[in-house]
């Protein structure tokens, strides 16, 4: 039982520093906290794709070997030379390998840290889920050969997925997402980096927001309201104010304490699925709630803390005593690591959803790319979608946005030419894929 494991944890086992917790939160906030994303979009895509279609690529494989040999192929295959250096032209320009279908984006280096765990979250995020996909439909002759000589190199592998994430209401539409792109491929050329960085956005947001509020309970959709970029943000719409980017900031400051505390107890009690929301079906009583205050206590004391001898009356009361507990300690001092860790985040996570507004600051932004993509994500193999239901489906992805937004969603809507009304009635506005 998870109380058993917690009571058994003495100050031996927390850690004098906080550690990061990439298992939770792929955020790097070193040295290299001012780079500006948190993943190689190419390098991540491949690692996805293998995992989707239990593959990976031969250890002899190299990208160059496999440009001389298609490019030998077609020697022999086209009588023209100056063909096939059209085909050297448009398929390897700069003796770069072009991915044709998903399945090539395999053609990576060894991946770099930071979309190492990019990866874990994504691929605890992916659920398997059976589909038909085919990787050729979509290509010429001359596509076809190459992808076919791709493929000879390879190999079957068998992953082990887990199959939830912390936020695991989004794994469902992250999955359903992510096959969509998949069986268009060239919208995924077109849109897979906006889409993961979308998904890293939405989950670092829900994240922040439902460890905040609730750490005990299961995380469920919380507000995020977006205007449209070319909006205005004016002071009376408080939801800007109330559900925007100045909360959310001030709650993902709070995110790393909190699952730097996570991550050491989740090692410790060797559980790596271990969540907050677990402390749930802890039974209440005297003894249980006073071994999660031992704990409490016994933080303090690993990280010099001055002693505090309050009792909590609840277990959800001790929980959150307790993650108080982690965030106290940089208060003083230590104020600025916080501080670096809310930089790390708008630099490599948000610096695409938000924009300075003058006096009301920072507010969340969507542009129009984004927005026509989780449009068609949302609609995927419908015909079309009732407005409202396209709102909930927005909704269901972590991103809200008021009445004027929406009036400002159905012009947008009709600029493009994916509106489809079937009467003056506000429920009769369906709108159509833009793909």
């Amino acid at each position: 039982m998870l109380i058993d494991k917690l009571k058994a944890i003495n100050v031996n086992h927390i850690h004098k520093d906080n550690k990061t917790a990439p298992k939770y939160f792929p955020l790097t906030t070193n040295e290299n906290a001012n780079i500006q994303n948190a993943f190689d979009t190419n390098d991540l895509t491949g690692q996805l794709v293998g995992l989707k279609f239990n593959k990976q690529l031969a250890k002899d494989f190299s990208s160059e070997d496999f440009i001389e040999k298609v490019l030998i192929h077609f020697e022999e295959k086209i009588d023209k030379k100056k063909h096939v250096e059209i085909v050297k032209n448009i398929y390897f320009a700069k003796d770069k390998l072009t991915p044709l279908t998903p399945l090539m984006y395999l053609s990576t280096p060894k991946i770099d840290t930071k979309t190492k765990k990019a990866f874990s979250l994504f691929s605890q995020m992916l659920q398997p889920v059976e589909t038909s996909i085919s990787q050729t439909q979509q290509l010429n002759f001359i596509e076809q050969d190459i992808f076919n000589l791709f493929n000879t190199y390879t190999i079957d592998k068998k992953h082990d997925l887990q199959t939830s994430s912390y936020i695991e209401f989004l794994d469902d539409t992250f999955t359903q997402d992510f096959n969509y792109l998949l069986k268009n491929q060239h919208y995924f050329h077109a849109q897979i980096d906006r889409f993961l960085k979308f998904y890293m956005f939405t989950y670092s947001s829900q994240l922040a927001l439902n460890l905040h509020d609730n750490a005990i309970e299961k995380p469920s959709p919380q507000k995020v309201y977006f205007i449209l970029n070319h909006e205005k943000a004016s002071s009376e719409r408080k939801n800007l104010t109330n559900h925007g980017y100045k909360l959310l900031a001030a709650k993902v400051r709070n995110l790393f304490p909190y699952l730097s505390l996570l991550e050491n107890l989740s090692t410790v009690i060797e559980d790596e699925s271990l969540k907050y929301f677990n402390f749930k079906d802890i039974e209440l009583s005297e003894d249980n709630v006073k071994a999660l205050d031992d704990l409490r206590r016994s933080y303090r004391q690993a990280k010099s803390m001055i002693a505090d001898l309050s009792l909590s009356s609840s277990i959800k009361d001790a929980l959150q005593n307790l993650l108080n507990t982690t965030v106290e300690q940089f208060r003083t001092d230590k104020k600025a690591v916080l501080d670096r860790f809310l930089t790390a985040f708008e630099n490599q996570i948000a610096r695409f959803f938000f924009q300075v507004r003058g006096r009301s600051g920072k507010v969340l932004v969507m542009d129009q790319d984004t927005i026509l993509l989780l449009t068609n994500l949302s609609i995927a193999d419908k015909l079309h979608l009732r407005f409202q239901d396209l709102i909930a489906e927005f909704k269901d992805r972590g991103v809200y946005f008021d009445a004027k937004s929406q009036d400002a969603l159905l012009e947008l809507f009709e600029r493009v030419g994916n509106i489809d009304r079937k009467s003056d009635s506000g429920d009769a506005v369906y709108v159509k894929p833009t793909i």
